[in-house]
């Protein structure tokens, strides 16, 4: 670079420095002995004042401070107009119902012991053909679920794999409803209430998810619990999470998936639930917690016929224990404690129901039976709970079962969630004094989960059930019978 241009720049910089120090009344003058270096001086001086450009007077400071205030609320209002379109527009988007599609498959392989004593000693009816291997769609659902207006939402659930009973030995696959509801929540008191057909409130195993339960199928004392009926629900908890309640009226469907009812025989309920939670460890969210739940459930049977029967922990065996229509049978009380424990990897879970049921010109009739199980992760997860509602959610591996090939050819995996259990269940549906004989049932179990994902999973269940004390209706003793069986599942969801 020249000399010169360096010069210049030096006095360009001093330039600017002498315009930003004395303001728009500076002008630049040049030395009259000549010499490369620029003074500012004072341009009043050296500028005529009728020069146009100096016309402007000054403003004053209250003159200022109005056009920065009018400035500013012209900012607000624009602002205010945007908020106001935005807030429009969550609105609109709220008032259009949103659409969430999911579902649920379950692929079971059954295979039975080849007993012969079995299918000897088995009720009339049952036989070898209740006995014979079998694969089969436990579970192929579809639902829509969603939301509207902010504070309502609803669920449509249809099983493609349902199963009518026309006889032991005889089955037809077919379309029924399942969770189908509408409901609205925050309000006063009640907080949610829901309409439709859904589970009533009792039982922790029945209203954990069977995406979610431990084993294959709930236990055999779920033979006196309620499952999905039509009625209304509130169901609520306090602000801490540690207790709920819920509380509703139903209308009890013979068949559950199928919620039509047509007749004057009654068959109305009235249900409640509540659940505590005197620990739950906030600070390893929820690896440690005691969960206590009670369970009531009046049922008025006016002309409607109760029965009570089950399989044994699976879902094509034969029906091990029935009671056959309970002609006399008024009305019934069912109570149903609930007990879970749950550190870290190992939980422990228990449940008993009891029925009394009331007969017109008979003795009233108890029937009960309980379960109680344990579990334990192999890879160190635990059983999440879902605290609004007192139950359990799904189980969400450490790491995902994946495979993955990087750019040098190895192969790296995750091993998923490991899951072992245990559960003893009985049923006792025999009460000769009021005239039942169906039977005592009870169900060892072992049970082996591979959680691949949240979402998808293996089950190995292997169960041994024995059945006693039945009796024919002329009050002659039937035999043991003992029945072993083998299962697999597999399970997806999304």
């Amino acid at each position: 670079m020249h000399r010169g241009s360096g010069k210049w720049c030096a006095c360009l910089a001093g330039t600017l420095v002498a315009i930003l120090s004395t303001g728009a009344n500076a002008q630049l003058v040049q030395p009259s002995g000549g010499g490369d270096r620029l003074t500012a001086q004072p341009a009043t001086a050296q500028l005529p004042l009728a020069d146009p450009r100096f016309d402007a007077q000054p403003v004053s400071g209250q003159q200022a401070g109005a056009d920065l205030a009018a400035r500013v609320a012209a900012l607000e209002k624009a602002l205010q107009k945007a908020a106001d379109k935005e807030a429009e527009n969550k609105k609109k988007a709220a008032a259009k119902p949103s659409v969430t599609i999911g579902g649920r498959v379950f692929l079971d392989s059954v295979w039975f012991n080849d007993n012969a004593a079995a299918e000897a000693a088995a009720p009339d009816g049952y036989g070898s053909a209740s006995l014979q291997d079998t694969v089969y769609f436990r579970t192929a659902r579809l639902h829509a679920e969603g939301e509207m207006f902010e504070v309502y939402s609803y669920k449509i659930e249809l099983d493609f794999a349902d199963r009518e009973l026309f006889s032991e030995t005889a089955r037809q696959q077919r379309t029924a409803f399942k969770d189908v509801y509408f409901q609205i929540r925050d309000l006063p008191l009640l907080n949610i209430v829901r309409v439709g057909h859904f589970r009533e409130p009792f039982s922790l195993e029945e209203l954990t998810s069977t995406r979610s339960i431990t084993f294959m199928e709930r236990s055999l004392p779920n033979a006196l619990v309620p499952a999905r009926n039509v009625g209304a629900v509130a169901l609520n908890h306090n602000e801490r999470e540690t207790a709920t309640w819920a509380f509703g009226g139903f209308r009890h469907m013979d068949i559950e998936s199928v919620p039509l009812s047509s007749n004057d025989d009654g068959g109305y309920s009235f249900t409640a639930r509540g659940t505590w939670l005197p620990w739950y460890d906030e600070a390893s969210g929820g690896r440690g917690l005691f969960h206590l739940g009670l369970g009531y459930r009046y049922w008025d049977f006016d002309d409607f016929q109760p029965r009570f029967r089950t399989r044994p922990e699976n879902g094509v065996g034969p029906t091990i224990l029935d009671t056959g229509r309970i002609d006399a049978a008024d009305f019934g009380n069912f109570l149903g404690p609930e007990l879970a424990f749950v550190y870290g990897p190992f939980s422990v879970q228990s449940e008993y129901v009891a029925g009394f049921v009331s007969q017109t010109g008979a003795e009233d009739a108890f029937v009960n039976g309980y379960y109680i199980y344990a579990s334990y992760f192999l890879t160190g997860e635990h059983r999440p709970y879902r605290r609004s509602e007192g139950r359990f959610d799904r189980v969400k591996p450490r790491g995902n079962f994946l495979g993955i090939r990087p750019g040098d050819g190895d192969s790296q995996s995750g091993c998923g969630a490991w899951e072992l259990a245990y559960r003893y269940s009985n049923l006792d549906l025999t009460d000769t004094g009021a005239g039942l004989g169906a039977g005592y049932a009870a169900d060892h179990t072992f049970g082996v989960n591979w959680y691949l994902t949240p979402n998808a999973r293996l089950m190995w269940n292997y169960v041994h059930t024995d059945v006693s004390q039945r009796f024919t209706p002329a009050g002659m003793p039937l035999p043991n019978v003992p029945l072993d069986a083998f299962l697999i599942r597999m399970q997806f969801d999304f």
